[in-house]
């Protein structure tokens, strides 16, 4: 009894003894031995006609194959081990590499034949292509290391757990049966495999920055090498295009001989010289498609490093005001536009190229010309024939090679819109709930004034940006749209109000009142509210590429006076709102004259905001544009509170029985309540959740004015259709009762008046259904 007890604990010793030894040395005689004889086991136990021995099979090859993966682990991480032992002499010898590169010496290839140069240059592209590809290599190796730079530690942890519980299950085991043994093999392969998995990730995460530093350096020297092969292939190709061009003046020059003067012979010149013209075009487009690819991904593995980076900062809650605003800088400095068009139209483009110059290679030129000409002319016709076909051959290849090189940079662009597509999620979700500002206090108002008088005095005094001696096309300019301004508003003055008035003439009339009257009434309000924001809007696409901030300043100013100007020709006594819509007059007069004043605020807070917001300078945007800002979402909020506070004579009791409800004062609040939040939020700090949150509520506020604007042309519409609809009934009725008493009393006056019963329709009675419908 005591044997059979004993026997199963010390097979089970004995493993654990084995797979200790095999965990220690990898490629050692025992760990081969026991993955062998998992193996062998398994096979025999498919042999067996034992009912257990698919079961013990499955068990044994399953111990195999994670003794394997254990093998891998311990590979790994012996690699691993050796960049940290290696590292301290290998650093040196790479730093040394890099410090005393020296370019090699370029060969004269002025002095070289053209086939010879012909000859070379595609061994030096192949070179420079092995190059790439090794830089590529290099590049994404260090993509990632960057981005696996923590994540190791994390595995190894939850790793660790999980081995801990199998060591649990492992000593829980006993049984000296075949299938308990192969469960007992199979735990204790797992509990290896899960040691050596741990192993490795430990020994990852601690060369990460060895590894790294590793790959910067040869980096460095593949930059250096490459750009030495673009230098080599620069002048390679240079030199065959000079000798391809000397080859081609000779021969122009022996064309002017007379012997050789025939169109024919020209034509072919004329084609070689454009044919070479291109060969040189497209080298230098290949070379401009290297550089954009490197500059791509450099780019693509700089924002996955930046996207490593705030990852373990935010994971490890090393937030901060600084932290906010570097990470805000960060998020305006993203690629928006990719060119993804613009480079599918020159795969497109360089495709139809290549079929081109194939096409002309296959096609048989100047057999019949050539019959008409001497012996020497078709010599030298022979001669510009070869140089054509040489030069259509050298496009066809070095347009293939063009091809390759434009889809590795659509790649390259997709992997790096890939990228900062989920840089950009990720600040999204972590910016609007970090501070990026510091909490206002007295020193941030003394270098409020400090800063913004060195500011104003840089940009009036030292710099050009605002001087209009300098912009003399801009000043004058300005100067004509003022004066069509000024044009404007005469014309405004002496004849929009006339004709407003003359098109509300028609309202009401049951004949002649149409929904096409509104319809011209407020184009003609629109158009003439745009000579000013016009004026912004030019000044603003002028300035797009020398000044950026300035002309989104610009841009916005347009937006706001675009808002006002409309606002006020609608609120005209004649206007739209109370000729058309029949709103309250005073409503309307009170809103003109709170829009007005808002706009007079708002519209240059709007400008100073965004200028200050575009700028370098920390300071400026922290300071004069938070205090504008600040200004701003406090003149809404008091804008707001003003309409609700007269919301009667705006939006109630314009129809009779229409009354406020709980969840109009609802929305007021809200629409009061949110740019009081966001100017709390800009003066504790979170000054990017503050401009977020007012932009989304002055954007849903102008889709809601339009949204109703809507609505009451719709309601107009139904009014309009119903009172005809009405009026075609009451006109109906009367011809059936003139009818009927013609019919009793055939003396009766045909033109006599007839008293009808209809009660005249009023507009503001007249089927509240389709108006419900409506809403």
């Amino acid at each position: 009894m005591f044997r059979e007890v004993a026997m199963p604990a010390l097979l089970r010793a004995c493993l654990v003894f084995l797979l200790l030894c095999a965990s220690a040395q990898a490629s050692t005689p025992i760990q081969k031995l026991l993955k062998e004889q998992m193996q062998s086991k398994a096979q025999a136990a498919k042999k067996t006609t034992d009912p257990q021995g698919d079961q013990l099979a499955s068990l044994y090859t399953e111990a195999a194959q994670l003794l394997e993966q254990r093998d891998e682990h311990q590979k790994v991480a012996a690699q691993y081990q050796a960049v940290i032992d290696s590292f301290p002499k290998v650093q040196p010898q790479k730093e040394a590499a890099v410090a005393q590169y020296q370019s090699p010496a370029i060969p004269r290839y002025v002095t070289w034949n053209e086939s010879k140069l012909d000859q070379a240059l595609p061994a030096v592209i192949s070179e420079q292509q092995k190059l790439n590809d090794q830089l590529d290599k290099v590049i994404n190796e260090q993509s990632r290391i960057s981005s696996r730079i923590g994540q190791a530690s994390l595995q190894a942890a939850s790793l660790r757990a999980e081995l801990a519980q199998q060591q649990q299950d492992l000593d829980s085991l006993s049984g000296s049966g075949a299938l308990d043994q192969a469960k007992m093999a199979l735990a204790q392969a797992k509990v290896a495999m899960l040691g050596a998995w741990v192993h490795r990730l430990e020994l990852e995460d601690a060369s990460a920055s060895q590894r790294l530093r590793i790959k910067e350096l040869e980096q460095e020297l593949l930059s250096l090498q490459l750009a030495d092969k673009v230098a080599q292939q620069s002048a390679l190709q240079s030199a065959l295009n000079a000798k391809r061009q000397a080859r081609i003046q000779a021969t122009l020059l022996d064309s002017l001989d007379k012997d050789y003067q025939h169109p024919y012979l020209d034509e072919l010149a004329q084609e070689s010289i454009g044919y070479a013209d291109q060969l040189t075009h497209l080298n230098d487009q290949i070379v401009g498609t290297l550089a954009q690819l490197r500059e791509v991904k450099q780019k693509n593995l700089e924002w996955r490093e930046y996207q490593s980076s705030v990852e373990k900062q935010i994971e490890w809650l090393k937030v901060s005001a600084a932290f906010g605003e570097t990470l805000r800088i960060r998020y305006d400095q993203l690629p928006r536009d990719f060119q993804h068009r613009r480079l599918i139209d020159t795969i497109n483009q360089a495709r139809i190229d290549k079929y081109e110059y194939d096409q002309k290679l296959k096609a048989q030129v100047g057999n019949e010309a050539m019959t008409q000409l001497s012996a020497k002319q078709q010599g030298q016709a022979q001669k510009l024939l070869d140089t054509r076909k040489q030069l259509l051959k050298r496009l066809s290849e070095r347009t293939f090679e063009y091809l390759n090189h434009l889809t590795q940079l659509e790649i390259a662009t997709g992997d790096l819109e890939k990228t900062v597509a989920e840089l950009k999620t990720l600040i999204e979700g972590h910016l609007f709930w970090i501070p990026n500002a510091r909490p206002l206090s007295w020193g941030w108002l003394t270098d409020l004034v400090g800063d913004s008088a060195a500011f104003v005095k840089q940009k009036l005094v030292e710099g050009n940006e605002f001087r209009l001696s300098h912009h003399p096309l801009l000043l004058a300019l300005v100067l004509g749209l003022v004066l069509l301004a000024g044009l404007i508003r005469w014309l405004e003055e002496h004849r929009l109000r006339k004709r407003l008035a003359e098109l509300a003439k028609p309202v009401g009339n049951v004949t002649r009142d149409s929904i096409k009257v509104t319809v011209q009434a407020l184009l003609i309000t629109l158009a003439y509210a745009t000579p000013l924001p016009l004026l912004f809007l030019t000044l603003g696409l002028l300035a797009k590429d020398t000044q950026p901030a300035l002309s989104l300043a610009l841009l916005s100013g347009a937006c706001g006076t675009a808002i006002w100007l409309s606002v006020r020709n609608l609120t005209h006594e004649e206007g739209i709102l109370q000729s058309h819509f029949r709103w309250r007059a005073a409503g309307v007069r009170r809103l003109r004259i709170l829009v007005r004043r808002l706009a007079l605020i708002a519209t240059p807070l709007v400008m100073v905001t965004v200028y200050c917001q575009l700028q370098g300078e920390e300071a400026i945007r922290q300071g004069l544009g938070r205090l504008t800002f600040m200004t701003l979402a406090g003149g809404l909020a008091v804008f707001y509170q003003q309409l609700y506070k007269h919301r009667e004579l705006l939006v109630y009791n314009l129809e009779k029985g229409l009354k406020a409800k709980p969840w109009h004062h609802l929305l007021w609040w809200a629409a009061i309540a949110l740019p009081t939040s966001a100017l709390v939020l800009a003066i504790t700090g979170y000054y990017y959740t503050a401009q977020q949150i007012l932009w989304l509520e002055q954007v849903s506020l102008l889709m809601l004015c339009g949204y109703g604007f809507i609505y009451y042309l719709a309601k107009r519409l139904l009014l309009i259709e119903r009172r005809k609809i009405a009026f075609a009934q009451a006109k109906a009725k009367r011809a059936e009762l003139l009818a009927q008493r013609t019919k009793e009393n055939p003396e009766l006056d045909v033109s006599q008046e007839v008293p009808s019963e209809e009660s005249l329709i009023d507009v503001d009675t007249i089927s509240s259904q389709s108006i419900a419908l409506m809403r």
